[in-house]
């Protein structure tokens, strides 16, 4: 499955972006992550990721980072996890219930995770990945938040 911006939605993410992040002066640098995904680095640390499929802005802030050295703090890892895998489901069409039916799971499980409240093994992550059809390290290789 594949996305692509089009210009009216590139126009429309910078005017939600300035009213989301005020200024968009203010972004160091700016990466894409997967389609319709992007990253943006603030002149004061903090990253800032939009995504236009779930029409979101997550914020992560730069004090969130703070004495981490080349590895996600575990609350960054978390939400991020969690921002994946719900974004997965909704480009997949496929909820909760059928994804935790497919890994042999409960649903209760996957929804644990989606909220935060608990982190999968790495096992239960790779058989999510297969089952999404997605590539290894997908929903657990977060480096990008690492760049500034």
């Amino acid at each position: 499955m594949s996305y692509e911006a089009t210009p009216f939605m590139r126009e429309n993410r910078e005017k939600k972006f300035e009213l989301y992040a005020k200024s968009l002066d203010d972004v160091v640098s700016e990466f894409e992550i997967d389609a319709l995904e992007t990253l943006y680095v603030m002149q004061n640390g903090d990253k800032i990721i939009y995504d236009e499929i779930n029409d979101v802005f997550t914020t992560y802030m730069s004090s969130m980072f703070e004495g981490s050295i080349d590895i996600l703090p575990m609350n960054v890892w978390t939400k991020e996890f969690s921002r994946k895998l719900k974004r997965t489901l909704l480009i997949r069409h496929m909820n909760q219930g059928e994804l935790a039916a497919r890994i042999g799971v409960g649903q209760a499980t996957i929804s644990n995770y989606i909220k935060g409240h608990s982190i999968p093994s790495s096992y239960t992550v790779r058989a999510m990945e297969k089952v999404l059809n997605l590539e290894p390290g997908y929903l657990s290789n977060f480096d990008y938040l690492l760049l500034s």
